[in-house]
């Protein structure tokens, strides 16, 4: 891992109060399509991607995968990789069960190119367990939970993140639906109290769609350490493209 990466890396696991950083999904269905989305990240100085997997046309071909993340390991030297198979429950594109999701991680724990994996924890039995087989191949876990139905109340957010917290992953992250402003702001203001009581621990927070908006930008203030932008094709709801989300989180760091 060079310097750049070391860097990104780092900005992320200290969780500090700091810009986030911006991360562009790969939701393209083809192998040229992702190899080529990717390289024009590497040229717009991205700095980091997640693949969807669940995107993928060939996901169900585990030497389809390989030889993408084999195909793209020049040009991710100097942004993160993030690797996320996303299941139909969670939002995602495919159905899988635990044994055939546990094989594409299996991928991504090989891989040279992978820095972290997005794990869903309710579609593991064993997720503590999980987690510590991935982090001990030197991967970063992202362990995560979304709720596209609702935002929770206070309580039913606080005991989904202790669950997630438990699993001692790397990065927590939880994104829900807001029905109204309010429900943007008892994420933000989950996200402030998570950040006071545990100041160390990293957090992705996210309240998507269009209400929501607000809550990608406002990481550096609540805590959130990374928010998500396009290139050009949405992996959910409410997304903004990279450079409008670096310009106007430069104005908020400035200010």
């Amino acid at each position: 891992m060079n310097d750049v990466k070391k860097a990104l890396m780092d900005k992320i696991l200290k969780g500090n109060h700091e810009v986030p950083i911006i991360c562009v999904p790969i939701v393209e269905r083809g192998k040229a399509d992702i190899i080529s989305t990717i390289k024009e990240c590497m040229n717009n100085n991205t700095e980091a991607v997640e693949w969807r997997v669940d995107f993928f046309e060939e996901y169900n071909s585990l030497a389809e995968i390989k030889d993408v993340l084999e195909a793209v390991k020049d040009y991710t030297e100097n942004m993160l990789f993030i690797y996320t198979v996303r299941t139909k429950p969670q939002g995602g594109e495919i159905e899988l069960d635990e044994t055939n999701l546990m094989k594409l991680y299996n991928v991504a724990v090989e891989s040279e190119t992978v820095d972290f994996i997005d794990m869903e924890c309710f579609s593991m039995k064993l997720a503590n367990a999980e987690v510590q087989r991935i982090q001990k191949s030197g991967k970063k876990v992202i362990i995560s939970h979304h709720e596209f139905n609702e935002t929770p109340n206070e309580q039913v957010l606080k005991n989904i993140f202790e669950e997630l917290n438990n699993t001692k992953a790397d990065v927590v992250k939880i994104a829900v639906m807001p029905q109204n402003s309010n429900d943007v702001v008892k994420l933000l203001k989950f996200t402030c109290d998570i950040k006071d009581e545990y100041p160390d621990r990293p957090v992705i927070t996210i309240s998507m769609g269009k209400l929501g908006v607000v809550s990608r930008l406002m990481g550096e203030v609540f805590g959130s350490v990374l928010t998500f932008a396009t290139m050009e094709k949405q992996s959910a709801p409410g997304q903004l493209t990279q450079n409008q989300v670096k310009e106007i989180l430069e104005v908020i760091h400035k200010a």
